[in-house]
Formats: C-alpha cells, sequence, structure tokens
C-alpha cells in the first residue's frame, strides 16, 4: 500500500528529497530559469556531440543529410559550446551571488536573439530551408520560451557592473582577462578569416555543404563562452571569478582533448598553435582559481597609536 512504501523509505532519503524541493523553491525566478537554460544546453550539447556519447549524429538529426569528418567536427564543437554554457548556467544559479544571476539572464536573453536570428536564416524544410522541420519547430519554440522569460527576469533589473579591463586589480582578475582576450581572438577569426579553411585540411572536392551551416551555431556557443567571461569580471566577486576560472578548466581540457582527435584533419602547424594557446589558457584559469594561493592581498598596514602622552594633551 501507498502507507508501506511510505513507511518503506527511509528519512535520509525522504530527508534529502526535501531538500531538493526546499531549495528550488527558494531559488529566485533568475535562478530557476539558469536551471533550466543549463539542463536545455547540456541536452543539446549530447545532441551536437551525437556519436562522440552514442546519440544520432547531428547533421541527419538536425539538416536531414550525411556530412563529412568537418561537418561532424562543427558539430561537435558546436556541442562542447553548449556544454559550457549549460555548466556555465547552472553555476550561476547554484553559486552565483544575484549580480551575477542578473547578467548570465541577460547574457541568455542576447544569445537567444542571436539564435533566433539563425532560426530566420536557415529556415525549416516545411517551407523550402535547410533545417529538419520538427527540429526547427522545437528549437524555435524553446528559443522563444526562454527569450520571452529572460525578458521577464530582467524586469526586476540588473545589478551593477564595473569596467571588466580597468578594473584589474589581482592576479585572479588579470588571468581571467587573459583567457577573454584569448577566446576573443578566436570569435575574431572567425569574422575576418576562412577559419575552417585554415584551421583545417580541406578536400580537394571543396568545403562540405554543412559545415556554414553548423558554424553559425557554432559561433552563437562560443560568443557567449567568451562573453560570460567578461561578465564574471564585471559583476563578480573575487570569490565568484576564482570559482569560474576553476569550472572553466573543464573547457579547456575538453577542448585539447577534441583537437587531439582531430589531429588527422588539422593543419599541423595551426595544431601546434592551438596546443599552445589552450594550454597558455589552462595555466592561466589555474592561476586565476588559486589566485589568493599563489598572490595573497596585502593587508593594510595599521595606522600608529597615538602615545599616551599624546592623549593626556
Amino acid at each position: 500500500s501507498e502507507d508501506s512504501l511510505t513507511r518503506g523509505t527511509s528519512r535520509s532519503a525522504r530527508t534529502r528529497d526535501l531538500t531538493s524541493v526546499e531549495m528550488f523553491d527558494k531559488m529566485s525566478k533568475g535562478q530557476k530559469a539558469l536551471t533550466a537554460y543549463g539542463v536545455c544546453f547540456l541536452a543539446y550539447g549530447a545532441m551536437f556531440l551525437g556519436p562522440m556519447v552514442g546519440l544520432p549524429a547531428a547533421d541527419e538529426k538536425f539538416f536531414g543529410k550525411k556530412g563529412g569528418a568537418l561537418t561532424q567536427s562543427a558539430a561537435a564543437w558546436t556541442g562542447l559550446g553548449a556544454i559550457v554554457l549549460g555548466l556555465d548556467n547552472i553555476w550561476a544559479a547554484q553559486k552565483g551571488s544575484k549580480n551575477i544571476v542578473s547578467w548570465f539572464v541577460a547574457s541568455n536573453a542576447f544569445g537567444c536573439a542571436m539564435r533566433l536570428g539563425e532560426f530566420a536564416a536557415q529556415g525549416s524544410t516545411a517551407f523550402g530551408g535547410q533545417l529538419v522541420a520538427a527540429e526547427y519547430t522545437q528549437g524555435l519554440i524553446i528559443t522563444l520560451t526562454f527569450f520571452v522569460t529572460a525578458k521577464w527576469c530582467m524586469l526586476d533589473g540588473l545589478g551593477k557592473i564595473k569596467n571588466p579591463i580597468m578594473s584589474c586589480d589581482s592576479l585572479t582578475h588579470g588571468s581571467l582577462l587573459f583567457v577573454f582576450f584569448f577566446y576573443s581572438a578566436y570569435i575574431m577569426m572567425f569574422f575576418f578569416t576562412d577559419f575552417v579553411s585554415d584551421q583545417y585540411i580541406v578536400p580537394k572536392t571543396g568545403l562540405e555543404p554543412l559545415v556554414r551551416p553548423f558554424m553559425a551555431w557554432n559561433l552563437s556557443m562560443w560568443t557567449f563562452v567568451t562573453a560570460n567571461i567578461a561578465l564574471v569580471l564585471a559583476a563578480g566577486s573575487a570569490k565568484e571569478q576564482r570559482q569560474f576560472a576553476l569550472v572553466r578548466t573543464t573547457c579547456v581540457l575538453a577542448s585539447l582533448y577534441f583537437m587531439h582527435s582531430e589531429a588527422a584533419i588539422s593543419v599541423p602547424s595551426e595544431l601546434t598553435k592551438g596546443y599552445v594557446g589552450q594550454t597558455l589558457a589552462l595555466a592561466a584559469l589555474l592561476a586565476a582559481g588559486f589566485g589568493d594561493k599563489i598572490k595573497p592581498a596585502k593587508k593594510a598596514k595599521k595606522a600608529p597609536a597615538k602615545s599616551a602622552s599624546k592623549k593626556r594633551r
């Protein structure tokens, strides 16, 4: 019976369940939104990774066509970017201050706006577009819902921020700033160079037709992977910056693994540059994460106490 099932449940298990529910109830609407965003990013990240995690290939799932190695690479990097954003959002919801939560919600609003543009540009196969109709409809509804939710949360206002560059005052801040500029350089390469042809060995038959469409989604992920670093520097405390840096080490470690797995299709000289850059980024993140241990803040000197004779005067 129901009563016997209830009695059979251990007190610790019931306590854990109640605690989880209570924790979620106590969250602000911004924290709840970020948690939902995070879970969705992780799910879509897995879908983009496809065969790497035992799921159908992203090219066939989203575009209904089979691509080659370069298409799989573009999809996989898009998936990694989505997973990083998922971890960012969950960290902000669980560990971030009210200030961090409000600005991460705003970051998601801008990200949704960018992706809405991509839905409009690529379109549904139902009316001559590129994206599989069912995936287009589902993705569009989710993105619109997240966009409206983010704007609703933003009605509560955004917290104060500081200049993320000019406010640099510690090893942690400076190290994260280095990583921000490193990723910004990659984003600029998407805009001002033929990134795929420069980084990868393109077949003589030419670039695979699905690479460009996937690169659009790739950019929409990694732009905000980069922007979130600046947000933490502008809105976060020193402690939050250290926590965020350590969470982001997983991004660099995964990037190094991806690069190694793609060595056969990468231009050797560019691959070497990538290894060097990612290794420096990893070192910078570790320096940021342990900045308070490596370079402790100087204690303010106490003003000398007035002598007893001066006090008597």
